[in-house]
């Protein structure tokens, strides 16, 4: 009797799982008991409709068993002999699904060892696909063996007939001998003399019997041998191979997975994808996906079950022609195994690529180096396109693709396109690149296109970083104060047009329109950079009909811009950490007198159609306005430090511009008022007054309502009361208010 392995595993959602590796042994009955948890709960399986246990072994045939509920939280899997049959390490994950979907996934592995007393026989129950495909492959091999012992036991019996002919060959002969010496018997000898004749009559016709029938068990052992010749080109490269890809070669009998179906590859294909329920030329329909969307076989091979449940396949005679010898498959396999060494090192000169820009004839002296930056990112691109076309649809994990830039001056004449996944690096923070033109340095492109997988749209997750540059425009050196001059506003820095792209450490001054522009992207950080002399210090742009989302501005230095930081169509985002300080420079329209807009200098913060950001411990000083809303809403304005100007001009704190601007969340800032005429904490612009008239009435509610204004302080000048416009649907309350200045 097989031994009784039982296993038991506590997994939990929330908490790493440390599992020891199960070893068991051939033809052993082994179960795997799991408990789960969620958090060190217990989690009850009520919702859960399907478990499965998938064992990989090491011969890459895939076993799959279905588990049972055996309590609350408790599943219990019970291993057949298929899974342990062959000595290795076996990878294994364990899944739960649901009526939607798979719920959770769990990897492990377990070792089998081989069983010193028995070889492996499955049972008829445990047979695998390559049995079950085969049909009546077992049983020709099963008749060919024992046509074989038939022949065998023939020609023992043959010898034996042999030996005993000989024998009564002896006996005649003792017989004329003994009729010679005794004449008186010699009637008596001839009866017996025609007995053993008789007798050698028989074992002769015996012998041919036997020799016939050793001849028709010779013909069914070849038969036998031919017929399972005929099978073979069936099975060969028989085997589930990997869910369909569009650019790998399958070979006849290659099984894939591709939507909820499986196919068989009938002949050698590259690019015709399977399709529907319907053999094509090139795949056969293997397994159609069950209608609860899990996978529950409902036919093969368009044959559905019978009364018992069983499917019935019919093996068709294969058409041999044109099939490979065994010596051109072998020469055939080297060849591969050959490539696929070559791909391997290949490979691993991958994981890290990186060429220095100097290298390509840059050298940052302050001629024109455009021509080497373009070369050597075209380099990396190309670097970058094989290692996908070998890899497939792959992030850049553990595989960095770097331009190096030294120490230098390298001027730009045109825009520098920075391919999508690659990094460029300002070695020891001393590369500047610089531009005399009204341009933009940088554009990261987003030159890999989002593919379908399983229906829906998905981009590849390759980051783009620029790290420790300095990126200087035609503004640099500049005087930011002086008049205004208009002209060409198109000249940025860095402008970001792809997703998951991080700007780090970089000093970047001197642009009329801005330092960084971020459109209509996601995933996006910029962090620990220094950002002036410039229209914008940062500019999120959703354009007019899309969003910025998901960017992170955090630690930055924004400091003499004609405005820090700009939203326009931008929602989800994150403005934390930063220094915003006066941004008055006189690189935007406007002047000190004029009616603030979202569009003129002299602001801080400007969220123009923008909903649901979060402004967090930011210091801001010295603004015209330092936050400014022009129909926004949702947004959070909490623990700031707010400082309004230093001059005499007009400042202001808040400024609500527009006729939408409503549920923002303005808490637990600290304000402080300058020396200005006017300093006031909040300021409503009716949408229709050209002259910008402060209104302070009490009937505002189509231009500021349902705003929260609450535990803020504000630090003023006595004779410089702060004006607080309150209207009815507005909340403002328990503000801390200062040396006497009164609440209007």
């Amino acid at each position: 009797m097989p031994l009784q392995n039982t296993f038991t595993l506590d997994v939990d959602f929330k908490v790493r799982n440390l599992i020891n590796e199960p070893i068991v042994t051939q033809n052993d009955e082994v179960t795997f008991i799991l408990n789960v948890y969620d958090d060190g709960q217990e989690f009850a399986l009520s919702s859960v409709s399907t478990f499965t246990l998938v064992s990989v072994r090491t011969d890459k045939q895939s076993v799959m068993t279905l588990g049972n509920k055996t309590g609350i939280n408790q599943i219990t899997f019970a291993l057949g002999s298929t899974e342990i049959s062959v000595v290795g390490k076996i990878n294994a994950v364990i899944q739960l699904y649901d009526v939607d979907g798979r719920v959770s996934t769990l990897p492990f592995t377990y070792q089998v060892l081989k069983d010193p007393a028995t070889n492996y026989v499955p049972s008829t129950d445990e047979q695998t696909l390559i049995e079950l495909v085969l049909g009546q492959g077992p049983a020709i091999l099963a008749d060919a063996k024992q046509a074989t012992v038939d022949a065998n036991a023939a020609a023992q019996s043959v010898e034996q007939i042999k030996n005993e002919t000989m024998a009564v060959k002896d006996a005649t002969e003792q017989v004329r001998i003994d009729t010679l010496a005794v004449k008186n018997a010699t009637e008596i000898i001839k009866d017996e003399t025609i007995d053993v004749k008789d007798a050698t009559d028989i074992v002769k016709n015996e012998t041919e019997i036997l020799k016939v029938s050793t001849e028709k068990a010779k013909d069914d052992a070849i038969d036998a041998t031919n017929a399972i010749n005929l099978v073979l080109p069936n099975v060969l490269n028989l085997g589930y191979i990997e869910p369909y890809d569009a650019t790998t070669q399958y070979e006849k009998n290659n099984i894939v997975r591709h939507g909820k179906n499986s196919y068989i590859a009938l002949q050698p294909t590259l690019g015709n994808e399977p399709t529907g329920t319907i053999d094509s030329p090139y795949w056969g329909v293997l397994a159609v996906g069950g209608i609860d969307g899990l996978g529950s076989v409902i036919s093969v091979n368009g044959v559905g079950p019978n009364a018992n449940g069983d499917v019935i396949l019919t093996i068709p005679d294969p058409d041999l022609s044109g099939l490979a010898t065994k010596v051109e498959l072998q020469a055939l396999d080297d060849e591969v195994t050959s490539l696929q060494e070559e791909l391997v090192s290949f490979d691993q000169r991958l994981t890290d690529i990186r060429v220095n820009v100097k290298d390509f004839g840059a050298l940052g002296d302050g001629s024109d180096d455009t021509q080497a930056f373009i070369d050597a990112l075209l380099s990396l691109k190309q670097k970058r396109d094989s290692y996908r076309l070998i890899n497939g649809f792959q992030s850049n994990t553990g595989t960095t693709l770097t331009l190096d830039i030294p120490s230098g001056f390298y001027k730009i004449t045109q825009t520098i396109g920075i391919p999508k996944g690659i990094t460029l690096i300002g070695v020891n923070n001393g590369a500047a690149v610089f531009t005399e033109t009204n341009i933009t340095i940088f554009d990261v492109l987003d030159d890999i296109p989002e593919r379908v997988v399983e229906g829906a749209l998905q981009d590849e997750d390759l980051y783009t970083e620029i790290k420790g540059l300095s990126v200087f425009g035609p503004l640099y050196g500049t005087n930011p104060f002086a008049a205004y001059t208009g002209g060409s506003a198109t000249s940025c820095g860095i402008v970001v047009n792809t997703h998951r792209v991080r700007i780090r450490g970089c000093n970047i001054v001197g642009f009329r329109n801005s330092g960084i522009v971020v459109n209509k992207k996601y995933y996006i950080t910029i962090k620990d950079n220094k950002l002036t002399h410039s229209g914008k210090g940062i500019f999120l742009d959703g354009g007019t009909s899309d969003f910025v989302t998901a960017t992170k501005v955090t630690h930055n230095e924004i400091r003499l811009n004609g405005q820090g930081v700009s939203l326009n169509r931008a929602f989800g985002n994150s403005i934390n950490d930063n220094t915003i300080e006066s941004n008055i420079a006189n690189y935007l329209p406007g002047t000190d007198t004029q009616p603030v807009t979202h569009l003129s200098k002299g602001k801080a913060i400007v969220l123009r159609s923008s909903h649901e950001n979060t402004f967090k411990n930011n210091y801001v000083e010295n603004h015209i306005a330092n936050i400014l809303f022009y129909n926004s809403y949702s947004n959070n304005i909490s623990d700031n430090y707010l400082v309004a100007g230093n001059d005499a001009t007009n400042h202001h704190q808040i400024i609500f511009d527009g006729n939408n601007n409503f549920n923002n969340l303005l808490s637990f800032n600290e304000m402080r008022g300058g020396v200005g005429t006017v300093s006031s904490l909040i300021t409503v612009y009716d949408y229709n007054s050209v002259q910008g008239t402060v209104f302070y009435t009490f009937n505002l509610d189509d231009i500021l309502s349902q705003n929260s204004i609450w535990n803020n302080g504000f630090i003023g000048v006595e004779t410089k009361a702060p004006i607080i416009i309150e209207p009815k649907s507005n909340r403002i309350y328990k503000n801390k208010v200062v040396k006497n200045i009164t609440l209007s």
